[in-house]
């Protein structure tokens, strides 16, 4: 199994008018159990980079990083790990931080399911960046991680087939955490997942639970 996401997978569904994490109403709308202490701990693990507030949308950044966490990124990790631990044979995780000049601009970074238009290519898909297409800045990417996809189907592993020059995609376990990184280039690498995100995780699973996710 093949799980993962983009770097910021929640940019595309937070409102950049947020003012405060605790007046993002996105994550009341699909968390309605939240209260006032869960948002006081997230925000303890999301500190706002952002030195603008209280000015409109000095939160944005802020509420994108947590709803993509719950919502995308901690789910495909932990699923992951459930996998790995129950003897779902073969779980590989990545996240894609494959830059677009244009998306970067409007600062919505690296959006969620953009790498579709390298996945199936952009003459397969509409609306994508035209920095997918021959001659773009991230047309390199998109032999490289179609190598990486029909070399699982053909073969259930992703490395088989693989570009001669990408990384080995190690699988995934609970223990060492670890996940390749498509870049800029067409360049692949694999990383731990570091200890911040690991436990902000953590936090948000715990989490599940309590707000009958």
């Amino acid at each position: 199994m093949i799980f993962g996401d983009d770097t910021n997978g929640g940019t595309v569904f937070t409102p950049r008018s947020a003012s405060t994490i605790g007046e993002s109403n996105i994550l009341h709308d699909q968390y309605p159990y939240l209260d006032l202490a869960h948002l006081v701990e997230v925000n303890s693990l999301y500190p706002n980079q952002n030195t603008s507030c209280p000015s409109p949308g000095c939160y944005w950044r802020q509420v994108s990083d947590v709803y993509g966490d719950m919502r995308f990124m901690c789910p495909a990790m932990f699923t992951s790990s459930m996998a790995a631990q129950y003897g779902v044979p073969q779980p590989w995780n990545y996240r894609y931080n494959v830059e677009d000049p244009g998306q970067m601009a409007q600062g919505i970074g690296v959006p969620h399911t953009v790498e579709v238009h390298a996945i199936f290519g952009p003459e397969n898909t509409s609306g994508g960046p035209q920095s997918y297409q021959p001659g773009g800045i991230n047309a390199p990417i998109v032999p490289v991680i179609q190598a990486y996809w029909t070399s699982f189907i053909r073969s259930f592993d992703p490395n088989k087939f693989r570009l001669p020059d990408a990384a080995d995609w190690q699988m995934w376990d609970s223990t060492s955490r670890q996940r390749i990184v498509f870049e800029t280039n067409g360049n692949t690498t694999m990383e731990p997942v570091n200890g911040d995100t690991w436990r902000r995780c953590e936090y948000l699973s715990d989490l599940g639970a309590k707000i009958k996710q």
